[in-house]
């Protein structure tokens, strides 16, 4: 038995997490000596609840002042305290136990982050399911990152493979339910769109989903966690689209983006990673006069918008530590760019001026070639909207090679009438569009 402590009961906790992980999240509010996660004695699976034990009563009511209510792993915790606040939690398993108390029972200046150096990937997978059913994903565990954050996933759940690419990664064989799992999911086409996922090492001390507008929460594009000394934004940014169709939809998330930004700054520092979606200067684009105001990412308005967020107290870190690098983290498909290094950098870090002096390394990963780095960011919807100009779109397929689920270079676009596919022929046939000229023939029956 542990020693006289105060307690809280934890309701709706994750059937897969661990006493630890319940400790590490717990531990933010107070001292914790102890942790149970209660068990079905005839399955031996847990019954969706567990007890927290507290050095003093303060830590206990501040975890269900600050706590209750709390999401922790993709569910909203209940918590209350225990019906006898110096009730003693008794651990059945005296092997998790000490490995919880070795790293849980009392948090150093490492602990929580103060001194601690992080390690943050941003990764656009573009279909987290084909990522990780090549095992691409274990090439970014095998870095051992704090915190990995995932754009463009297109599934409703975990794939059930990617705890295969955990077990396949360096070290990492038995540590996928250790890590705090967040995962924001499309609204639109069945989930088979956008979307965002997370996983963190240490669990955050609250995660919000999305911008908190539906035109743009029904996509899933961002995550933000607050973690103890500072917070973490992850986002997929709205490509402005097609012939610009979407640029004054861009600015309004811009708009969002920056006024949430600039309210958490007051609070603490942040750390915003993601597929950006901007060329923020020449030199983050290979081809920048053909592109300019033509092509979506290089506008001058979503330059402009960047700009404003930087000059409000925040630093492109890689820019910063790498003025004159001209290095990418987007390829068309198209014409080999990634062998000719036609490309562009759409991904980023960026920080709250006052914590760059701690940032240590801000690099492209180049060498990890996944579907997310291989694949052209283009999307059917995109290519829908484009063709939309000419007549009314009724389906789009782009074709991916059935072994590695990476496009092929083509797609297929079917109108409601004959006269619109004509039209697209003769019109968008060598049409310039993100930046590459288009062959549109109409496809033999």
């Amino acid at each position: 038995m542990s020693g006289q402590g105060f307690s809280v009961y934890v309701g709706n906790a994750p059937f897969q997490t661990s006493e630890e992980e319940i400790g590490n999240f717990f531990s933010n509010v107070g001292n914790v000596t102890n942790v149970r996660i209660v068990y079905d004695r005839e399955t031996g699976r847990p019954r969706g609840f567990a007890f927290v034990e507290f050095a003093d009563e303060a830590g206990a009511q501040k975890a269900v002042q600050e706590l209750n209510g709390a999401e922790f792993n993709g569910r909203q915790l209940r918590v209350n305290l225990a019906n006898n606040k110096s009730r003693r939690i008794i651990n059945h398993s005296p092997k998790l136990a000490s490995i919880f108390t070795k790293k849980v029972k009392k948090l150093t200046p490492e602990d929580d982050g103060s001194q601690k150096i992080w390690k943050f990937i941003c990764w656009n997978v573009a279909g987290l399911r084909a990522c990780v059913k090549k095992n691409d994903f274990k090439e970014i565990l095998n870095e051992e990152p704090d915190i990995v954050f995932l754009g463009e996933t297109k599934c409703k759940e975990w794939p059930p493979e990617i705890e295969e690419n955990f077990k396949a990664s360096l070290d990492y064989a038995n540590c996928f339910h250790d890590y705090a799992k967040t995962l924001v999911i499309s609204t639109e086409k069945n989930g088979g769109y956008a979307g965002v996922g997370m996983f963190s090492k240490t669990a955050p001390l609250k995660i919000h989903k999305g911008i908190g507008d539906p035109e743009f929460d029904s996509a899933g594009r961002l995550i933000i966690a607050e973690f103890s000394k500072f917070f973490f934004i992850g986002s997929y940014v709205p490509n402005s689209g097609a012939k610009l169709v979407n640029l004054e939809k861009r600015g309004r998330w811009e708009k969002l983006l920056t006024e949430k930004m600039k309210e958490m700054n007051e609070k603490k520092p942040v750390i915003y990673g993601g597929d950006l979606n901007v060329a923020h200067n020449e030199i983050d684009l290979k081809n920048p006069e053909s592109n300019r105001n033509k092509t979506a990412g290089f506008t001058d308005q979503e330059r402009g918008w960047f700009t404003d967020m930087l000059n409000m107290g925040f630093t492109d870190t890689f820019r910063q530590m790498h003025p004159e690098s001209k290095k990418y983290s987007f390829w068309s498909y198209l014409a080999n760019s990634r062998e000719k290094d036609v490309g562009w950098r759409l991904d980023y870090y960026v920080v709250s001026n006052r914590i760059m002096k701690n940032v240590k390394r801000s690099d492209i990963m180049t060498d990890v070639k996944g579907i997310g780095n291989a694949a052209y960011q283009t999307t059917e919807q995109e290519l829908g909207d484009y063709f939309s100009s000419v007549g009314q779109v009724t389906n789009v397929k782009i074709v991916c090679d059935r072994e590695t689920g990476r496009p092929r270079g083509f797609a297929f676009v079917e109108f409601a009438d004959e006269a619109s596919a004509q039209k697209a022929c003769e019109q968008l046939n060598g049409a310039d569009f993100n930046g590459r000229q288009l062959r549109v023939n109409l496809a033999s029956k």
